[in-house]
């Protein structure tokens, strides 16, 4: 199994989601509105090669796991 130490960052990720990511904001409920504003970007520029981001992608997903109120089908 991967960790998400093996994964690679896309160059396209902003610091901001990298920061969220990487610290202990990362499934706080109050930050889904910015993950899904990042997956909607990534799904207006669509990039295979640079602009998959996987493990913020699978962050907004355990959020709305953990917050199933919150979640946008929309996104």
């Amino acid at each position: 199994m991967a960790s998400a130490s093996s994964f690679v960052r896309p160059t396209t990720r902003p610091e901001e989601i990298q920061q969220l990511l990487t610290g202990v904001e990362r499934y706080n409920p109050q930050k889904i509105g910015l993950l899904e504003d990042y997956v909607s970007h990534q799904c207006a520029n669509p990039d295979p090669t640079t602009n998959h981001d996987l493990m913020a992608n699978l962050a907004l997903l355990k959020m709305y796991q953990f917050n199933p109120t919150m979640l946008d089908l929309d996104v």
